[in-house]
């Protein structure tokens, strides 16, 4: 008797189960539907004649002439060297060289003929 009560628990278990993977499965479908027809809805927004048709609507126009302005500003040495110094190349090869050398002379020094 127990038995085919856990198989009926098991067997609804199951069907509840088949039923859920359904339902989201449908949803996810329909998400990807509803993202495709987005995705299309932005490609045709984004597109240069729409864009200046709705610029001619809005009452926009191109400009009669197009002006440049260069702006020189100088520099400080001192304030182009934006990284700590212990992240440049140069210092952490000498602080590798600075260990391993360490090392070596360590390890030297436990030879018996020293």
């Amino acid at each position: 008797m127990i038995i085919g009560l856990l198989q009926i628990v098991q067997t609804s278990q199951a069907t509840t189960a088949t039923f859920e993977i359904q339902r989201l499965e449908q949803e996810k479908l329909a998400v990807g539907a509803q993202v495709g027809q987005l995705e299309a809805e932005v490609a045709s927004l984004s597109s240069l004649a729409r864009i200046e048709g709705e610029a001619k609507r809005l009452g926009l126009v191109k400009p009669q002439s197009v002006q440049a302005v260069e702006v020189n500003v100088p520099v400080e040495e001192a304030g182009l060297d934006q990284l700590p110094t212990r992240y440049s190349a140069e210092e952490q090869q000498a602080e590798e060289t600075k260990q391993d050398t360490a090392l070596w002379r360590d390890l030297l020094g436990l030879l018996p003929f020293n």
